[in-house]
Parts: structure tokens; sequence; C-alpha cells
């Protein structure tokens, strides 16, 4: 029987080989694009979560805001914000910052001293993003950046995910639409054999296994062209990570073999929806 299911289904490919090339290229491609994403989200990942750690906002506060005022407004905060670690910059330290960005107002910081220069701090919370509630005290003149680079890299990974991802599960639908079509249009292209088959008695098991098997071959065969793509792909993109210091992309067994199997399933699940709807058909409707 599975002698017979094999040769069956083996005929069918070599009767159709640019259907049969066409539907292992559409499946590898989709998953190849799946499942090298799917490797680069999970090296982005841990760096991003690793760099999201509390980073300080700069608050510049107004220049009447010194002495007893400050120090009342730095008490009144720290307990509105237990969370929140407060550090105020000494104001040496920010002349170096400004001569540093704007060597051309060096000698006016000199001259001018620390009366020319407004109180400033630096605000580190857990959330960046709650720093600008400051913006609402009187004290507070401008409240810095409260954007990190990691949440800027992190935003952009789940875009890129959800755009990958979306783009995978169209190519993957239309590969399954396509070997679909291919069973169905075979179905009926043999619809005088199946139709004798059924005459004489033969189970629906082995009329369905010669069309599992020309449907199981490409799918295994773009499973096993995808794994190797998304190894290839994971290897070139390591060799540009290690260049600028990152770790490499690695590609875990359960990915691959996921490959395999899914690349196997989605042509699989396609004719047996086509051969489950054509089960119960007629002769003449064949």
């Amino acid at each position: 029987m599975i002698r017979h299911f094999l040769s069956e289904g083996f005929s069918l490919l070599r009767e159709r080989p640019v259907v049969s090339a066409g539907l292992t290229i559409a499946i590898s491609v989709a998953l190849s694009l799946g499942g090298l994403s799917l490797a680069v989200a999970l090296w982005a990942h841990p760096l991003l979560a690793r760099g999201a750690r509390s980073v300080p906002v700069a608050v510049l506060l107004r220049p009447q805001v010194r002495g007893q005022t400050l120090t009342r407004w730095l008490e009144a905060t720290e307990k509105a914000h237990p969370r929140w670690r407060l550090r105020v910059v000494p104001h040496d330290e920010i002349a170096r910052r400004l001569g540093e960005r704007f060597p051309y107002l060096q000698g006016l910081l000199e001259e001018e001293g620390e009366d020319l220069l407004p109180p400033m701090l630096e605000v580190t919370a857990p959330h960046p993003a709650s720093v600008r509630s400051l913006e609402k005290s009187p004290a507070v003149l401008a409240v810095g950046p409260v954007s990190t680079i990691q949440e800027t890299l992190s935003g952009l990974s789940h875009r890129m995910e959800a755009l990958l991802a979306a783009a995978t599960a169209a190519l993957l639908a239309v590969a399954f639409l396509m070997a679909s079509i291919w069973v169905h249009l075979e179905l009926y292209r043999h619809g005088d054999e199946i139709a004798i088959m059924r005459l004489v008695g033969a189970t629906e098991g082995s009329i369905r296994g010669p069309y599992l098997v020309s449907a199981a071959v490409p799918g295994l065969a773009a499973g096993l062209a995808a794994a190797a793509a998304t190894g290839a792909g994971a290897a070139w993109l390591s060799r540009l990570t290690s260049a600028v210091g990152l770790p490499p992309l690695s590609t875990p067994w359960w990915l691959l073999a996921g490959l395999v199997v899914f690349g196997l399933a989605v042509p699989l699940g396609a004719a047996a929806w086509t051969l489950a709807r054509h089960a119960h058909m007629g002769t003449e409707e064949l």
C-alpha cells in the first residue's frame, strides 16, 4: 500500500513538475522569511531588554529656584515619586557640557560664572516618559528628551516583526491556496479513475494516499530548504554583527525543526482539506 502511494504520488509530481517546483519555492520563501525574522527577533530581544534600563532625564529648573527653594522642591518631588532618583548637576559640569557642545559659549561661561546657569537635575526613573509630569510644575523650565535609543529600537523592532509576520502569513496563505487548487485540479483530471476505484470498492484512504504524498514531498523539500536558508542567513548576519562587536545570531534546533514541520504541514493541510471536500462527491460530479 505504501509503495502504491509513493509510486502514484511521484507520478503526479512528474506530470506537473512546474507546479511542484512553484509550490516548493512558494513555501520555502515564506518559511525562510519567517524563520530569519524569528531568528533576528530572538537575537534582538535580549539586547533590547538589557539596554532598556532606567536612564537619566535632564530637567532644567527656573533660575530663581535656588537654595532653600530648591531643597524644598527636591524633597516634595522625592516624596511624590519615591522610585525616582534625583541628582543635582553641579554648575561646573553644566558649564563643561555646554562648552563641549557650544564652544563659542566658553568665554561667556567663564566670565559670568554660576549666575548665568539655571539649576539642572538628572532624574532616573523606571519609565522615563513619566518624568514629563514635571513640566506642570512652576519650578520647571524644560524637561529633556525622555525617549531612549533602546525604546526607539524596540518600537522599530516590533513594527518590523509585525510587517514580516504579515508578509509570511500572506505568502503561506498563497502557498496553501496554490496547493489546494493543484490537488483540486488533479482530482478533476483523474475523476474517471477515482470513480472506477470507488465502484470497485477502493477505500477513501487508498484514493487519497497518492495526493497526500504528492503534496508532502514539495512541502518537505520546502521545509528543508527554508531551514538551510535560515541557517545561512543567520550565519551571514552574524558576520555583520561580529564586525561591530555584537553577539552572533543563533538558530535553535527547534526553530529549524519547526520550519521543516511547518513546511510539511502547509501543503498536507491544503491537500487534506481539499480531499475532504471531494470525499463524498458522486461519480457524475467528478
